[in-house]
């Protein structure tokens, strides 16, 4: 028996959810030592070939993404959706933030959300919407109270992985609407990849461009790069077409509290206030998304076939 639209949408937001969460915690474990650029930079070649082969195969044109009055916008794209994130969350790695602490801080991207929405999108925001922000600001303020004072100076850095994506998300918003978003994340994979390339030779030294891998840590970043690049990605437009978008929504706020429980279980240790804030910031994203809209604006950019994305 074939599944229904309902039951297909929640297994894809299901393996959306699955690779978001994962990405923070497979920049831990498979970082080994790489500069935050190469790491990168070794994820998204193979989500970018990935997503080529798909484009090819699906009779999408791939020369879309370099022509046209929007360039601009689809390298801003690149750059804000995955090279400041993606070096930022390896950075954070080689510094000692606890992966747990950057799971709770990661929630705070619905606070951004309710701030920029009503300035950017002419959103309203209500009480509710305050008091779930009033969540979130208190659980993150709980899982960075116990951390060691040297760290005081480097994980507000954190904060700018969900700023980054916001704005990844307003431009999207009011400047790439008019677009597939399969397409648009084609062109996020193309200019993040093509920005990180150069940076390597600008910023990294010869020796740690391309640094000797044996085959199983050169499988992983692969593996890495196509599911929580491409893969997730892919996935979270399917569910967007299965199921309402306050249920997609809801449930993709969930990856934060998801990567928290991965980084225990493979040994990262959590005091009782890190847990305390992760389940205060989780209910305050959780009841953000199901608060209906109280008003959507029209898009500034073009509006051919409109389609929300969390993460383009």
């Amino acid at each position: 028996m074939p599944l229904s639209d309902e039951a297909v949408g929640t297994l894809a937001v299901v393996a959306s959810v699955l690779g978001a969460a994962l990405l923070p915690v497979l920049t831990y474990e498979l970082k080994a030592g790489l500069h935050p650029i190469t790491f990168s930079l070794a994820t998204l070649v193979p989500a970018l070939l990935a997503c080529m082969v798909w484009h090819a195969v699906t009779g999408r044109e791939l020369g879309l993404v370099v022509r046209g009055p929007h360039v601009m916008y689809f390298m801003l794209i690149g750059i804000l959706g995955f090279v400041v994130p993606l070096t930022l969350i390896a950075w954070l790695a080689d510094a000692g933030v606890p992966g747990t602490t950057i799971s709770v801080l990661l929630l705070t991207e619905i606070v951004y959300t309710l701030v920029l929405g009503p300035v950017v999108l002419n959103e309203r925001i209500g009480a509710k919407n305050i008091g779930a922000a009033l969540l979130v600001v208190a659980g993150a303020y709980l899982a960075i109270a116990s951390e060691p004072v040297r760290l005081a100076g480097i994980w507000p850095v954190a904060l700018l992985v969900p700023l980054s994506w916001q704005f990844a998300h307003l431009t999207y918003r009011t400047r790439l609407s008019g677009y597939e978003p399969f397409d648009v994340l084609y062109a996020r994979l193309f200019y993040s990849t093509a920005f990180l390339f150069i940076g390597s030779i600008v910023l990294v030294s010869p020796g740690a461009r391309i640094p000797p891998l044996d085959p199983t840590a050169l499988s992983r970043l692969v593996v890495t790069g196509v599911f929580c690049h491409f893969m997730s990605l892919s996935f979270w437009y399917v569910a967007l077409s299965k199921i309402n978008l306050t249920k997609a929504t809801t449930m993709i706020m969930t990856y934060p509290a998801v990567s928290f429980v991965l980084f225990t279980l493979i040994g990262t240790p959590a005091s009782a206030s890190q847990w305390a804030g992760l389940v205060l910031a989780t209910t305050g994203a959780m009841a953000a998304g199901l608060i209906p809209s109280e008003h959507h604006s029209e898009p500034i950019g073009p509006t051919l076939a409109v389609e929300k994305d969390k993460n383009a």
